[in-house]
């Protein structure tokens, strides 16, 4: 089926190499098959069509960092929150590569906020109803 929908896609892609949706489907597709190098591209090239989407930053930084370049995940999360600061699960991400990176304030910051937000919200960050 993914093998399906991947040639669909990239045929797609040869008519409009723009094609935000499926330009979208194949960084998914790639991230979620943990197929690294193409979800990298795909998903650089997405943010770049479409600035505002903070959680595609916080997939292009789990990304990076599994290819091992720390500096460009925590700049992609950092993005990521400067557009949308409410996205637990990148204040989660930051505090532990900024803390495996031995930056422990940094560290802090991100889990004082993600405190700060787990207690004033009636939900979880896993969606559930306290």
């Amino acid at each position: 089926m993914v093998s399906k929908v991947l040639k669909c896609a990239l045929a797609l892609l040869k008519i409009n190499p723009l094609h935000e949706p499926t330009i979208e489907a194949l960084a998914v597709l790639y991230h979620d098959n943990r197929q690294l190098i193409p979800a990298e591209k795909a998903l650089k090239q997405f943010v770049a069509l479409n600035p505002q989407h903070g959680s595609y930053y916080g997939r292009l930084a789990g990304v990076l960092l599994h290819r091992g370049n720390t500096a460009d995940a925590i700049a992609a999360a950092e993005r990521g929150l400067e557009l949308n600061p409410h996205l637990w699960k990148l204040h989660e991400f930051l505090a532990e590569v900024y803390a495996g990176n031995g930056d422990y304030e940094s560290a802090k910051r991100h889990k004082n906020l993600l405190s700060r937000m787990r207690a004033a919200s009636p939900v979880n960050p896993a969606g559930n109803q306290r």
